[in-house]
């Protein structure tokens, strides 16, 4: 693990290298000055500048252990802890007043949310105000906007109760405007994929989109004079750039680098706090019979997920992204023997069929498409597009004829639908606000999704929804049984993560395994955990986000 963990500290070295090579060469950035400020091997998601711009406030995740908030100045290099419990900053007043998320946990790719509270710099008890809040930015006039995730659709608020924005997708980064007129945000379209465009909203005007959606972006703050937005974002694969854009929607690039940035904040003298991190996703499998005494290593490429595994236990479904697939999300399957992944086409890879013979992909694009890829061989099949705008995710019932799509139609809010694969207009299963789907029933009667009023079993075929018993909002229900009796649910943000069973009917669990990656350092979570239906395998990707922070100067 050592020799691992050098090898990773030289490449980062590299890959830092060759960005402020080429961000200190690049002809808007002629002065650029970086200064590295942590170098402890950990997590950062945000660090803002006080309102002097004299320090700096962060929050980081070290080693594995919980968030904690420091503090450092800006001319040095020696950090504080911020006599705090377990917290991570989400912003800083002008008075100087922390906003925070207390124990901050990751809960869906890269989306995490914790308990709002304020708290003065200098530390003491914090506040509480809130629960579930996934970020926050203070207003120049002391408020808090807010965004959360509300019956199943993200909401951003401001103040608290009053919905500027709501889709079914996700929402981050939000910031006032310097004048407290404006909040942008970064708006991405498909819920916990990081592809997104900057928007703006004020109290009044629907929100608009600024830019074209980027393969992925993260991180945005306001140049000083409030003429620009600047953000990092890659058209494709993992090497970001650091860009502006005005409210016009105008956009030009300040700086391209060889590695993944990420903008913090920028301060009213234009000096930037920006991360380079290191995000990898890893497979891991255990069984089916000869491997079930550890966890293997079976990913592919610097970022690959698993989505399915066969009944059998014999494949994987994983999807391929970042740079090993030239920033293009590639659907492979993959022996659990270790054998070589076979790419079987463009998207992101939903599910096996039942017979293991077809692969469900959606394809990015505008507009995305669904197809049926053939595991073996054949040609695939474009499942033909009804007035569903936009896809969020797909599930083929077991009979082979029929997919379950999470979606939304113009102008209306998101929810199931069940749609014929050889075409047919898309029949609606639940009410709108109802879109986070999970595995349909092996008979194909029932659909679980999560809602107002929480997760609930909806008829395929119509007919009222029945609760479902011990299963919590934020709960992901895994497999069912060939009964269709019960259910194997993971639990909401537990380490090590649990899976129960859980009967239909009674609602009665029952642990039927715990799951613990071995490092855990630089985890955000453990995502997607799939189960072979003769329960023999699982399989699990563990998602890692290693930060650096850098002070920037000199950057136009």
């Amino acid at each position: 693990r050592l020799a691992l963990a050098v090898a990773a500290a030289v490449l980062v070295t590299a890959a830092l290298g060759a960005v402020i090579w080429r961000l200190a060469t690049s002809r808007t950035a002629e002065r650029a000055r970086y200064r590295q400020l942590t170098f402890r091997r950990g997590t950062i998601l945000t660090a803002r500048f006080t309102k002097d711009g004299e320090s700096i406030v962060y929050g980081a995740a070290w080693g594995g252990e919980p968030f904690r908030v420091f503090s450092e100045s800006a001319d040095r290099r020696e950090s504080a802890t911020v006599a705090l419990p377990p917290a991570d900053v989400l912003s800083i007043s002008a008075s100087g007043e922390l906003a925070l998320a207390l124990d901050r946990r990751f809960f869906r790719g890269a989306i995490s949310d914790g308990t709002l509270a304020r708290a003065p710099l200098a530390g003491g008890a914090p506040r509480q105000l809130l629960e579930r809040v996934e970020e926050a930015d203070w207003a120049p006039d002391g408020s808090l906007a807010i965004i959360r995730r509300v019956e199943g659709e993200t909401q951003l608020e401001w103040p608290e109760g009053r919905a500027l924005v709501r889709t079914p997708s996700w929402i981050s980064h939000l910031r006032f405007s310097p004048d407290g007129s404006r909040i942008a945000f970064l708006d991405h379209p498909v819920y916990t994929d990081d592809r997104g465009a900057v928007a703006v909203v004020r109290v009044g005007e629907a929100p608009r989109r600024l830019t074209p959606v980027y393969g992925s972006a993260q991180g945005l703050a306001w140049a000083p004079d409030g003429r620009e937005i600047c953000f990092t974002a890659s058209e494709e694969g993992a090497n970001t750039a650091l860009h502006a854009v005005t409210l016009a929607g105008s956009v030009r690039t300040i700086a391209r680098g060889a590695g993944s940035l990420r903008l913090l904040d920028i301060s009213r003298t234009g000096r930037m706090l920006v991360t380079l991190e290191d995000f990898v996703n890893s497979v891991f499998v255990r069984g089916p019979a000869g491997h079930e005494d550890r966890d293997r290593d079976l990913s592919w490429f610097d970022f690959s997920s698993v989505y399915d595994v066969s009944a059998d236990g014999s494949q994987l479904l994983l999807t391929g992204e970042g740079e090993g697939t030239g920033g293009r999300a590639s659907v492979y399957v993959r022996g659990t023997d270790g054998s070589q992944a076979v790419r079987l086409g463009d998207g992101l890879g939903t599910m096996l069929s039942a017979d293991g013979k077809w692969a469900v992909a959606m394809v990015f694009g505008s507009p995305a498409q669904l197809w049926l890829i053939p595991t073996g061989a054949g040609k695939p099949r474009l499942i033909p597009r009804s007035q569903i705008e936009e896809y969020i995710w797909a599930r083929l019932l077991p009979d082979g004829k029929r997919v379950v799509i999470s979606g939304y139609e113009k102008g209306r809010g998101g929810r199931l639908f069940v749609q014929d694969v050889e075409g047919s207009a898309a029949t609606p299963i639940t009410p709108e606000g109802t879109s986070w789907l999970m595995s349909p029933s092996p008979d194909g009667r029932l659909v679980p999704a999560l809602g107002p009023g929480g997760v609930k079993l909806f008829p395929i075929d119509g007919g009222q929804p029945r609760p479902l018993p011990g299963v919590a909002p934020g709960d992901e229900i895994l497999l069912w049984s060939l009964d269709s009796r019960s259910v194997l649910v993971q639990r909401r943000v537990t380490m090590p993560i649990r899976i129960d069973r859980v009967d239909v009917a009674t609602g009665k669990a029952a642990l039927w395994r715990e799951i613990a990656p071995a490092d855990r350092t630089g985890m955000i979570e453990v995502v997607a955990v799939r189960i072979s239906q003769d329960e023999s395998t699982y399989a699990y990707t563990v998602r890692r986000l290693l930060s650096e922070l850098y002070l920037v100067d000199g950057v136009k």
